[in-house]
């Protein structure tokens, strides 16, 4: 396997002569408002450039004669000029008028060449910067709600989202359609159940998503029976670009984001960067007294060549997200509930949970709970692309990643007794009926009122470290002929990945209340037993369900032609 990914990083060399054409100039809207992030391009090549914050873009082409130039941008009118391509420099400029098709937005995530949605042979949503920004989304299922057959929703807060697919196979989470970042999922897909939006955070660093719905997705992510979720990285360009957001809240949100990006070097040089990243701290949407907090930088070099280019993205996070479960309502009404203080419980997480430990045969157990959805690694990226010449086109990736993902999961209302009880009923439930010498109270010494309700909860901690490298190369020929032009691709890609999946449970009583505290319970029985029930708010100690060592090893082999005709797009496939 160590010589298939050395093959993938081979530079390819290759001396050819032909006229190249310097292009560039700026887009803007009929206010004169420069347009970022559109899309300027040469139709059926691989030819184009994304404009800057100032609306300028620049690129160099080897493909020569009549040639159409596309400008797309979301909510825009698409425009294209008819020009003629014999070397040299070229200066184009174009105003876009709003109101234009959403379906003319140029793809980049399941087409050998840039196309727009309406031409590609896939169904595609997509969302720019801008959308993403305003949307000011913490979870995947904030993103994703608004494509159409697409069902999201939050599976306890910004992690573990799921997402559903009309008409095609669902299993919860993103089971059945991967995320990637930039072509390549981050972390072993199906490897573990553990979802993979817990590896990395929307920043200003997107340029967009895209959606590949329906079975031939598979062609753009392993195992993606239903669609894959595409995060495009921005990359630096001409003009430098730089921003900073800082956000105060309610709840105690705190968070800093920012972009940078650029040339690097003097106006010659061809090696542009960008950084993102973001730092925050919040309560969370129900403060039950542990925090969301973390950060995350990514960043990548991009190196442009005559015919190609290089580019290394990488990413570092460290991030703590509280995970809700346990929401209680009133059976018929569906109302919320009042608890032992007077006050409505909203939620039944508890931080005091965080202070458990307890000896088991492997060693002394404390759980991370207090830590919520923990995910701290990262990844490595490096993008190869080459225009060969002679319609001949060569792509290979390279990524390792290195990833922990601790779930700290608080399942409230799980256990014997799953609705609010008092001591009484809570005892015979266990078959304590007739206890006597009834001694309740909060970890920490107050008594609970004997009309006081408790209930049982689950505790799951959920530890899975992951190491993945993945590699993928494809070549692609086009040829025309009269009336149907062929993108024919062949190409490989091969996974290792190895992990681990450590499970640990223990149950817990907690009074009812909002945000509750752990309670002791001891008693004597029928029979003059002295029974301790709950001690430090531990009822079982479980301990350790799961220790289990995973790997998996792909290699995939797949031919396509893409087929342009007048009318239409077909794609033949064979693997």
């Amino acid at each position: 396997m160590t010589k298939l990914f050395y093959t993938l990083l081979c530079v390819f060399s290759v001396s050819t002569m032909f006229a190249q054409t310097d292009i560039k100039g700026t887009v803007k809207d009929n206010s004169g408002v420069p347009v970022t992030g559109a899309n300027v391009l040469i139709e059926g090549s691989s030819s184009g450039a994304t404009t800057d914050f100032d609306g300028n873009y620049s690129f160099t082409t080897s493909v020569s004669g009549a040639q159409k130039i596309i400008v797309s941008f979301l909510g825009y009118e698409t425009l294209n000029k008819t020009v003629t391509l014999s070397g040299g420099a070229m200066t184009l400029d174009f105003v876009m008028v709003e109101g234009g098709n959403t379906l003319d937005e140029v793809v980049l995530t399941a087409s050998s060449t840039f196309r727009s949605q309406k031409e590609t042979p896939n169904s595609i949503s997509s969302l720019k910067a801008q959308e993403l920004t305003r949307l000011n989304a913490n979870s995947q299922a904030d993103i994703v709600a608004s494509i159409p057959g697409i069902v999201a929703d939050g599976g306890g807060g910004e992690a573990a989202t799921n997402i559903f697919v009309r008409g095609l196979p669902s299993g919860g989470q993103n089971d059945f359609s991967p995320i990637q970042y930039d072509g390549l999922t981050l972390a072993g897909y199906g490897l573990s159940s553990t979802a993979g939006d817990v590896y990395a955070k929307v920043d200003q660093g997107v340029k967009g998503v895209e959606f590949v719905r329906g079975g031939s997705s598979i062609l753009y992510g392993a195992g993606s029976t239903a669609g894959v979720m595409n995060y495009i990285s921005k990359t630096g360009d001409t003009n430098d670009e730089n921003i900073i957001n800082f956000e105060v809240a309610t709840k105690g949100r705190v968070k800093g984001e920012f972009y940078s990006g650029g040339k690097v070097g003097g106006e010659d040089s061809n090696t542009y960067y960008a950084v993102s990243g973001f730092v925050r701290k919040d309560d969370g949407p129900l403060d039950f007294g542990l925090p969301t907090k973390g950060y995350q930088f990514r960043g990548n070099l991009k190196k442009k060549f005559e015919n190609g280019s290089f580019t290394f993205y990488t990413q570092f996070i460290d991030d703590k997200a509280q995970f809700l479960l346990g929401l209680p309502l009133d059976g018929d009404s569906r109302e919320r509930i009042t608890g032992n203080d007077g006050e409505t419980v909203y939620q039944l997480n508890s931080s005091h949970v965080r202070n458990i430990s307890f000896l088991t045969p492997a060693g002394e157990y404390k759980s991370p709970i207090g830590d919520g959805v923990h995910t701290k690694g990262f990844y490595a990226m490096g993008v190869f692309d080459y225009d060969l010449g002679n319609d001949w086109k060569i792509n290979s990736k390279v990524k390792v990643s290195d990833y922990v993902n601790n779930f700290g999961l608080y399942v409230a209302a799980s256990g014997t007794v799953n609705t609010p009880a008092n001591l009484s009923d809570y005892l015979d439930a266990y078959g304590y009926a007739g206890a006597t010498n009834i001694n309740a109270s909060y970890v920490g010494g107050t008594a609970l009122a004997a009309n006081d309700r408790v209930i049982d909860n689950l505790n799951i901690d959920r530890n899975r470290p992951i190491t993945d490298l993945t590699g993928e190369f494809s070549i692609t020929k086009k040829l025309e002929g009269d009336k149907v032009e062929h993108n024919i691709t062949l190409g490989t890609y091969l996974t290792s990945s190895q992990g681990e999946d450590n499970n640990w449970q223990y149950r817990t009583l907690s009074a009812f209340n909002d945000a509750p505290e752990l309670v002791n319970l001891s008693f004597t029985d029928v029979n003059g037993n002295d029974v301790i029930l709950a001690e430090n708010g531990l009822t079982a100690r479980i301990g350790r369900t799961a220790a289990t060592f995973l790997t998996q090893d792909r290699t995939a082999f797949y031919l396509t032609d893409e087929m342009v005709l007048d009318r239409c797009v077909l794609m033949l496939v064979s693997v």
